[in-house]
């Protein structure tokens, strides 16, 4: 059945979306095929027709080619129209997500660099701890010496009474704690790792 021109206007995009854009290329694309194989075929039967067929049946050929050539046309100017169309809309919505992307990792940075303060303070109390760890340490591994001297057991480290299979004992020595902030303006970062302790994990 060849399509008028509503038929064809039918198909316009339903929406300036890449999606829809696409959606309705592909529609176009199939009416457009079809239309060509159906005027392929009445062009190839047209000498036949005129020389053979009545004058009414000769004037329905000829009406229905001129209508199928017309259909074929409208809808292949419509199909090459769309690949541009497309390609806008694609960029636009690139766009867009790029924009929301970059909104996004905006907010996180502003929510990353609030929490460097705490972060500050929580390495703080944390070297503090840890000094605290080592000098309770230092006196055990003292004492223990003094037991091994005279024969008596061991006093077990504060460390491996949680951890019994850690390989060390002094935290200070195999923790990583950031130093001051950068002096430059551009790079108010950390100096350090926060914490890489050198703890294997299945001892945790």
């Amino acid at each position: 059945m060849t399509m008028n021109l509503r038929d064809i206007l039918g198909l316009k995009p339903k929406a300036e979306t890449a999606a829809a854009l696409r959606d309705a290329l592909e529609q176009m694309t199939v009416q457009r095929d079809a239309a060509l194989a159906r005027l392929a075929s009445l062009r190839a039967e047209r000498g036949a027709v005129l020389l053979d067929a009545s004058r009414e049946a000769a004037e329905h050929h000829e009406t229905e080619l001129r209508a199928v050539a017309e259909e074929a046309e409208r809808l292949s100017a419509m199909a090459a129209a769309m690949p541009e169309r497309i390609a806008a809309a694609s960029a636009r919505e690139l766009c867009a997500d790029l924009d929301t992307a970059a909104m996004e990792a905006e907010a996180r940075a502003e929510a990353g660099a609030a929490l460097v303060g705490p972060i500050e303070e929580a390495v703080a109390t944390l070297a503090r701890l840890v000094a605290e760890h080592d000098e309770h340490n230092e006196a055990v591994q003292t004492i223990n010496r003094k037991m091994r001297e005279h024969g008596r057991s061991k006093i077990t480290l504060p460390l491996h009474r949680i951890w019994p299979r850690a390989e060390v004992s002094n935290l200070g020595r195999h923790l990583a704690l950031p130093g001051p902030r950068s002096p430059s303006p551009t790079l108010d970062v950390f100096q350090a790792e926060v914490i890489r302790a050198r703890i294997p994990r299945d001892a945790v």
